[in-house]
């Protein structure tokens, strides 16, 4: 499956891609911004793998309204290590995120990857400006890119204004 493309739009003139429209929260609710940032672990020719993660155990927080929206800001085809989703898994369970010795990793422990379905795993790719959008318990990562083309990705995390973290990290 596909990440969302861009609406049509006549061709943009030369220069850097168009900023992407802000998030909106829905009629009668406030939205907060979390943290914007662009990937760079996906460069070209090497750039790292993702193993699968929550993000909602990296900033914990009093409900589970945060996600991310993310935009491509090149063309993701699926030898650049696209996004990849485990469609559902944010209804199910939180994965540790500690190896065997009580050290943070930042991905699944190992010994619960058993218990996750990879098989039903979804590469989301597109044409730049495309955008996806994930839940802080969907379960994602990538593989590493070994083409020759970049996959930088803009994402910006947003969440209810009434949620709020609850540990200092």
């Amino acid at each position: 499956r596909a990440a969302t493309p861009p609406a049509a739009a006549p061709p943009a003139p030369a220069g850097p891609p168009p900023r992407p429209p802000p998030a909106r929260a829905p009629p009668g609710q406030k939205l907060r911004s979390l943290a914007s940032r662009a990937t760079k672990e996906r460069w070209a020719e090497g750039g790292d793998e993702v193993k699968c993660h929550q993000y909602i155990t990296y900033w914990p927080h009093t409900n589970y309204s945060p996600l991310t929206i993310g935009t491509y800001l090149h063309d993701v085809d699926e030898d650049q290590g696209p996004l990849a989703v485990i469609p559902g898994s944010h209804k199910g369970d939180l994965y540790d995120q500690y190896n065997e010795n009580g050290d943070w990793v930042g991905c699944i422990a190992q010994r619960e990857l058993g218990g996750i379905s990879l098989d039903t795993v979804d590469y989301l790719m597109g044409p730049a400006g495309s955008v996806t959008i994930h839940n802080c318990r969907l379960i994602h990562g990538s593989k590493k890119n070994l083409s020759p083309k970049g996959r930088p990705l803009l994402l910006n995390a947003y969440s209810a204004a009434d949620a709020f973290t609850y540990t200092y990290n």
